[in-house]
């Protein structure tokens, strides 16, 4: 399942990374929302994020903060993906996140899973 725009804080221990970072990449992590954070269904353990690129003449102006993003997220340990659409009018955003989930998730490895959340047992009162 893919969420839009989830703010990076809601996924990752962020206060772990403060003394990883310097002060302008702190002041981004705080910030941070990737154009969408891939989680496992029924689970919502993330497993990878995803920026939208820019064109060619953008792209130049923002090595720096691709740079600090690529550290951020080696950081984290959650693997940061790049695509860039032909023409912003190509993909809606319905189908940006459909791909995201029916084509991308299936490829990703989620590791070793040793329970489901889905088929684990409530609490039971006593």
């Amino acid at each position: 399942m893919a969420l839009p725009n989830y703010p990076l804080d809601q996924v990752a221990d962020l206060n772990r990374l403060q003394h990883q970072l310097d002060d302008e990449a702190w002041l981004y992590v705080k910030r941070c929302r990737p154009a969408a954070i891939l989680v496992i269904p029924d689970e919502g353990d993330p497993i990878a994020a995803f920026d939208l690129g820019q064109d060619e003449i953008e792209v130049s102006a923002t090595r720096r903060l691709d740079q600090m993003k690529k550290r951020i997220f080696q950081a984290i340990g959650l693997p940061l993906f790049r695509f860039r659409a032909e023409s912003p009018d190509s993909i809606t955003t319905d189908e940006w996140y459909a791909l995201l989930t029916d084509e991308v998730l299936p490829k990703l490895d989620t590791g070793f899973r040793l329970r489901k959340r889905s088929v684990t047992y409530g609490f039971v009162p006593v």
